[in-house]
């Protein structure tokens, strides 16, 4: 049967760790059908959303330095370390995992050797590419999220003006904390942005417009999101270190995927979304709280399995839990690692 694969890194080591793990900051693990450690890549220590994963290499950009470690997957080792102007904050890949994109500390994006000029007024503080990877997006503590055209900002010939963003969404009123994308290759694709108040945002990649807001109970805090592999909705992490899954074609939260497998609601697609001006308020009874307690910490990471049944969250005590999305519940913790797991990336199996 086919193996699935997970990668997960941390930002510091905050415990002590047997000899195996020594120096280790980046894991790849085989998370199906068991759970496996199956490689240790030293000397990196990677903030939330700085870690990308093609075929061949592992990217990771660092904390507090303006470089990012390339890491050779079949060799097991690190292969250069790539200095940059400045600090970089976020990065991803676009082009089948043949282009990084990534953020940096003064509001600039660059693409590997293209740089635009700064744009966001702070920090960006996550990047992302829509599927066809013709669209990058970028947020901000500034509070402002910029579409970019990928297709003008590679072009020989381009210009001052194809170096800047081609949309400007202004919808949040604090930091944005997070951001993800769906995964669909037609007009249909959307993204979604948290920030610091407790607000997301779902919004027409190509429009900008918003076709949905959520609010958090008591304005909690989002510190990550990803979307179900349908497009049917999403999942949040959250500060106290419980998750949420929102279901789009209804006006509250499903805590069971049992609904979202019935009937009509499997023939509805993104293209079903439309804006609407009334926020959805999400109830705080609905959340998945780890059996473990509160000691977990934030959930500094997310992500799921390929076939959707399974959601992984990274938090700040190294614990990577699993939970069986069928059941709403807690399922186990698959790992701890010596440090807070600030990216989770689940591998093409």
């Amino acid at each position: 049967m086919l193996a699935e694969h997970l990668v997960a890194a941390i930002s510091a080591r905050s415990a002590p760790s047997p000899t195996p793990t020594k120096d280790g900051g980046i894991f790849l693990y085989e998370f199906q059908p068991v759970v496996t450690q199956k490689a240790i890549f030293k000397k990196s220590a990677a903030p939330p959303n700085c870690v990308a994963v093609n075929d061949s290499h592992i990217f990771a950009g660092q904390v507090d330095k303006a470089v990012v470690h390339v890491y050779n997957r079949e060799k097991g080792n690190q292969e250069a370390i790539i200095p940059f102007p400045e600090r970089i904050t976020c990065l991803t890949l676009a082009a089948l995992g043949t282009l990084l994109v990534l953020g940096t500390q003064g509001g600039r994006l660059i693409l590997w050797e293209v740089i635009t000029s700064p744009s966001h007024l702070q920090a960006v503080t996550a990047v992302a590419v829509d599927p066809t990877s013709n669209f990058a997006f970028t947020v901000s503590t500034d509070t402002y999220i910029h579409i970019w055209s990928l297709p003008r900002l590679l072009a020989f010939n381009a210009t001052p003006e194809s170096l800047s963003p081609t949309n400007t969404i202004s919808a949040h009123r604090s930091s944005i904390s997070a951001l993800t994308v769906g995964h669909s290759t037609t007009a249909a694709c959307f993204a979604i942005s948290s920030d610091d108040g407790g607000t997301v945002q779902v919004w027409d990649i190509r429009t900008g417009n918003i076709l949905k807001s959520y609010l958090t109970a008591e304005a909690s805090r989002v510190t990550s999101l990803a979307v179900d592999p349908a497009d049917r909705g999403f999942y949040i992490g959250f500060e106290d270190g419980s998750v949420q899954m929102v279901h789009f074609f209804s006006q509250t939260v499903k805590p069971s995927i049992a609904e979202l497998s019935s009937g009509a609601e499997l023939t509805r697609d993104p293209s079903h979304l439309r804006a609407t001006n009334t926020p959805v308020a999400l109830q705080q009874i609905s959340r998945w709280i780890p059996e473990v307690g509160n000691q977990t910490g934030p959930v500094l990471s997310l992500a799921l399995s390929w076939d959707g049944t399974m959601l992984l969250s990274g938090h700040t005590d190294g614990r990577i839990i699993a939970w069986d999305i069928g059941s709403s519940r807690y399922e186990s913790t698959i790992a701890t690692l010596p440090g807070p797991v600030s990216n989770l990336m689940i591998l093409h199996p």
